[in-house]
């Protein structure tokens, strides 16, 4: 996740939802204030038997 600033991570029911927004600023308010895009990607949590492993699969961004 090169150029990326992580926000919040959040698991909760299997579903893990991480919010993050990019590095560089894509306008300048003035010159000490930026804005930067924000988003959010989610992901389904499985578990995987017999092998106690977690399968995680990209659901949206």
């Amino acid at each position: 996740m090169d150029n990326r600033v992580m926000r919040k991570m959040r698991l909760q029911h299997r579903f893990l939802l991480i919010e993050w927004a990019e590095a560089d600023a894509f306008n300048w308010l003035n010159a000490l204030d930026s804005v930067h895009h924000h988003f959010a990607s989610s992901f389904d949590i499985t578990a995987v038997s017999p092998t106690c492993e977690w399968e995680i699969t990209f659901r949206n961004e």
